[in-house]
């Protein structure tokens, strides 16, 4: 089959994650994304201390020591994978494994969010179509990351604080109603010009963000907890059960009821 020569050997999705990992990756590469709070990392003689959305790149060889530090928490997302595939994507440049590369600083963190969290939802992949998908995907991240745009320095320096405090505060509470024309007016900008910048910032929309992390919520509950899917759906802000589902459906492959079911 056109996707074979990966093996997925672990991958997961974390809010609050307050381990320290100290991990040789013996034969196999992973993608490590730090999406929100601080990132230690130690890379033999390489040491990073990093606030918000970074990716670094884990490969066989050194010691790989990264986390949040003692008393703190981050939101961590990872795919770890091996195969002859994978050494196709080293030889063609797809997957740049050199040390000076090994941390990408991501400027679009909701979609690539997006993309590990629909991988990770997908599992298990155990039919050839699912598998296929799962590749489909992770060749899709590795391209995310080559194309990260270089920080926007367009964006003027008091537009930041702005669309920031917007960003965590849809993070943190994704199912209350957001007035974005409202939310744009308060802070003295028409909504095109909160929506551009917004775009310019973080590679979505406020509108994609904020369903975005009502799904993520959604899954969190549908794994959590045992409510009804009408009453997860009504709690992450969606207008009804139906089109809850309907939109679930199309980023998980799965209706909530049959991601319940498979992933518990």
């Amino acid at each position: 089959m056109f996707f074979d020569g990966i093996e997925f050997v672990c991958l997961g999705s974390f809010q609050n994650f307050d381990h320290i990992n100290t991990r040789k990756f013996n034969d196999y590469y992973g993608v490590q994304f730090n999406y929100r709070g601080l990132f230690i990392v130690n890379s033999d003689d390489r040491r990073y201390e990093l606030e918000g959305p970074h990716v670094l790149i884990t490969r066989p060889g050194p010691e790989f020591v990264y986390g949040a530090g003692e008393g703190k928490s981050r939101s961590h997302h990872f795919v770890c994978f091996k195969g002859p595939r994978a050494d196709s994507y080293i030889n063609s440049g797809l997957l740049d494994i050199r040390p000076e590369k090994e941390i990408i600083r991501i400027t679009s963190p909701d979609k690539l969010l997006a993309s590990v969290n629909r991988l990770c939802h997908m599992m298990p992949f155990n039919t050839q179509l699912k598998y296929s998908r799962a590749v489909n995907i992770l060749e899709d991240i590795l391209l995310q990351l080559k194309e990260q745009p270089d920080f926007d320095h367009s964006i003027p320096d008091y537009l930041r604080p702005i669309l920031e405090k917007f960003h965590s505060e849809v993070t943190a509470r994704p199912e209350l109603y957001w007035n974005l024309q409202g939310e744009a007016e308060t802070n003295g900008m028409s909504y095109s010009h909160f929506r551009r910048t917004f775009k310019q910032l973080y590679g979505i929309s406020p509108k994609t963000h904020i369903l975005t992390q009502r799904l993520q919520k959604a899954t969190q509950m549908l794994l959590e907890t045992n409510l009804q899917v009408a009453e997860i759906a009504e709690l992450c802000g969606f207008e009804n059960q139906y089109y809850f589902s309907r939109i679930f459906k199309k980023h998980f492959f799965f209706s909530p009821v049959r991601y319940r079911k498979e992933l518990r």
